[in-house]
């Protein structure tokens, strides 16, 4: 808060609650100073942005109204739900809360009017900000760095803006880009001013720009306000990181209180200016706390190493507790937390052996599942570790999937896992054989086995040549090298999509993906007794023969099955048996489904909508339509019931029944409430109403 300036007195009581720059506990939501939905106070000189919170500690009650006809003159309301006032001189303000929205009134600074207004990344894009271009032209005095900007039309609005698309390139100095956004204009400036004309509707753009990005001179910590204490600023002076001796960069913020799952994102970007280099690339770093306290977070860049952008999150008082466990959990063990395999302590440190490693992994410190345990895995911008290597892994909901490099997979893995005191992860590839070419294995897979990895059928060797021998081989298939990774790009070969088609006793080269598509067997709509041979290059390139086969001579029997989210898709889909499938379904749950028809190859039907237990007789399903999907308003079986008559596919689901009894809602007193209204009793568990019968009203 500026100085100078009288910051607002809590009162002992309040029904709202003010975060920001004009409150001296800042954006701290714990802290919000509470006051009665009426209060004036006295700034000094300057910007200040700040909310209104409905309730204290809770950034979802937010008072998002906000009246602008009501309020004074200069008032903006930002990105973000932010309002901003600015000041040139000490100011008396008045906040109010009329009909749930904010009004705010005070002698702000109110821009000077123009036709044409220049923003940008030196206002940090605030349109109150932004540059009124008197006689259709500005001059801004910058330093040497990266800008973003554009011109808005008319007014300070986003209605009408005129960017890169607009340009008077034979009037415009060279070495002007296209933006890291829609239509922004970027410049690397080198020296001197920015100038910008409007002429005839067209941008002159003038100053000494270079086509090469500036070196990163400074680095900003930004994020949200209720972190950082600034909404995602940029231009910020207070989070700036400061230059180590080692050449690494260090922002620490110290005494920060934080409830548990309270869940942040961060990144860091150089030369205020987004479009400059900034970590991560693209999206935001994220990190959850496991336990209320006191924190010292340690923000520090290190552009030696392949993740450079790291946060150190130490509570105070409280090293890591001995007797953690930690797992590594990934495609090697199709990410079940059952078949996860736990770190050992070995001659003092955490070690893990694996007999093959293949595909990505994360590392966890229990097995009940993702919404409990903590998670540590990759960087966005770094999604690899070297063999061998080490890696500072990214703790949260923020990090993604890790592999090893170099290579499909490794054999006689060795990894080491190094847990600090504050709780942060390093994992260490110790060793690992490489996988040959002469190691791979090749599938078929295809819809014979459902395009499930876990049925593809393996080629083997006999008398020097690799074959496959499949029963029955209906519609369309694909050669994989791997059950894990198969569907990634590189690991399976099919057809080009202009031949979709190979003739049986014929051959056909096959197409890598990225690209291909499903190949087929032209002249019949299935073959039994097939073989086919799998001819590999020293290049890798697959060529496969159609060896021998017999073509069908009646049609193949359909079969029907249901998919959804809770048959994990087509891993469990379930069979329709004399036209009935039943699953047990939770309360509270919104559940997706299909209905599979599986002959010569699989089809997929749905319908774009949402069942519920008023509506879920009759739906007709399509194969150009999407999930459906299911409200599920209590615990219990449901009955999915399927007619094909006419070749139409009719899906209805029966509910379960509502009569609950008394007895059973009485048995479990959590969250109940009664009540009488008009001389009935009523009972309310949660957001369900039962009558005295138990019969549930709604």
């Amino acid at each position: 808060m500026p100085e100078g300036g009288e910051p607002i007195v809590e009162p002992t009581e309040g029904t709202f609650f003010l975060v920001g720059e004009l409150v001296e506990t800042g954006w701290d939501e714990t802290k919000a100073k509470a006051f009665d939905g009426d209060t004036t106070f006295t700034l000094a000189a300057g910007t200040y942005s700040f909310k209104v919170l409905a309730e204290v500690n809770d950034w979802d009650h937010e008072v998002t109204g906000f009246d602008a006809e009501a309020s004074s003159e200069g008032v903006e309301k930002v990105g973000g739900g932010n309002i901003v006032i600015k000041l040139t001189e000490a100011t008396e303000v008045t906040i109010k809360i009329v009909n749930n929205k904010v009004v705010v009134l005070g002698n702000f600074y109110v821009p000077a009017e123009a036709n044409y207004y220049l923003i940008g990344s030196f206002v940090n894009w605030s349109l109150n900000d932004a540059y009124a271009m008197e006689n259709d032209e500005y001059t801004v005095a910058l330093e040497a760095g990266a800008y973003d900007f554009r011109v808005l039309v008319g007014e300070r609005t986003w209605a009408n803006t005129i960017g890169f698309t607009d340009i008077n390139t034979e009037a415009s100095s060279a070495n002007l880009l296209a933006g890291a956004n829609d239509n922004n204009i970027h410049i690397n400036l080198v020296e001197g001013d920015l100038t910008v004309k409007v002429v005839e509707g067209k941008l002159v753009i003038t100053g000494t720009f270079s086509a090469e990005a500036p070196v990163a001179s400074v680095w900003n910590v930004v994020g949200p306000a209720a972190l950082f204490g600034e909404d995602w600023n940029i231009n910020s002076e207070t989070t700036v990181m400061t230059k180590q001796e080692d050449g690494t960069f260090v922002y620490v913020m110290e005494d920060k209180e934080f409830n548990a799952g309270d869940s942040y994102e961060w990144k860091v970007v150089a030369n205020h200016s987004w479009s400059a280099e900034q970590y991560p690339a693209r999206g935001n770093f994220n990190f959850t706390i496991a336990e209320a306290g006191t924190y010292t977070l340690t923000f520090t860049l290190d552009l030696t190493k392949e993740n450079p952008a790291q946060v150190v999150i130490t509570k105070e008082g409280e090293p890591i507790p001995a007797d953690k466990h930690y797992y590594l959990i990934g495609q090697y063990c199709d990410w079940n937390f059952a078949n996860a395999q736990e770190f050992v302590l070995e001659e003092g440190e955490l070690v893990l052996h694996l007999d093959r490693l293949e595909g990505n992994f994360k590392v966890v410190d229990g097995l009940d599942g993702w919404d409990i345990v903590n998670q540590w895995g990759a960087y966005p911008d770094a999604l690899t570790i070297a063999m061998p290597g080490d890696y500072g892994m990214l703790a949260g909901n923020g990090s993604v999937d890790l592999s090893v490099a170099g290579s499909d997979y490794y054999t006689d893995v060795t990894l080491k896992l190094v847990v600090a005191a504050d709780g942060a992860v390093t994992l260490y590839a110790v060793s690992g054989t490489p996988a040959s070419q002469e190691d791979k294995t090749y599938y078929l897979v295809g819809a014979f086995c459902g395009w499930e990895l876990d049925n593809a059928v393996a080629f083997t060797e006999e008398e020097g040549e690799l074959l496959v021998h499949v029963d029955t081989l209906a519609g369309n298939f694909k050669v994989v090298d791997s059950k894990i990774l198969g569907w990634t790009d590189g690991h399976n070969w099919g057809a080009v999509p202009e031949y979709t088609t190979m003739e049986m006793e014929g051959n056909y080269t096959l197409m890598v993906s990225p690209g291909n598509t499903d190949l087929s067997i032209a002249g019949s709509e299935y073959y039994t007794d097939v073989t086919l041979k799998l001819v590999v290059a020293e290049d890798g390139a697959l060529t496969l023969y159609a060896v021998e086969g017999t073509p069908a001579t009646e049609p193949i029997a359909k079969k029907y099955y249901l998919a959804g989210t809770f048959t994990e898709w087509a891993t469990n889909r379930m069979e329709f048996v004399d036209g009935a499938v039943t699953v047990d379904l939770t309360e509270g749950a919104t559940e997706e489904f299909k209905v599979v028809v599986a002959g010569a190859s699989d089809e997929w039907y749905g319908a774009d909508g949402t069942m519920t237990r008023d509506n879920a007789a009759n739906w007709e399903l399509f194969t150009t339509a999407g999930n459906v999907q299911l409200t599920v308003d209590q615990t219990g079986t449901y009955t999915f019931r399927l007619n094909t008559e006419d070749g139409k596919i009719v899906v209805t689901v029966d509910y379960p029944s509502q009569e609950t009894g008394l007895e059973a809602i009485m048995a479990e007193q959590e969250n109940m409430r009664k009540f009488i209204y008009n001389g009935q009793l009523y009972i309310r568990k949660g957001d369900r109403l039962f009558n005295a019968q138990g019969q549930l009203i709604r």
